[in-house]
């Protein structure tokens, strides 16, 4: 999911690069990612911030 150009579906539109920015911002803060997801309900993600 957070692999550049991954697509969870087949809608159009986006570059599919959003995610993956976040993820490395949050490798190079030390953010800790936490990713809940439910079908037909949604996904939350949760951004840890450390000392």
């Amino acid at each position: 999911m957070f692999n550049r150009y991954y697509r969870g579906t087949k809608e159009q539109g986006g570059f599919g690069i959003g995610l993956n920015i976040v993820y490395h911002i949050c490798k190079t803060y030390n953010i800790e990612i936490e990713v809940e997801s439910q079908e037909t309900k949604g996904t939350t993600f949760k951004l840890k911030f450390k000392d």
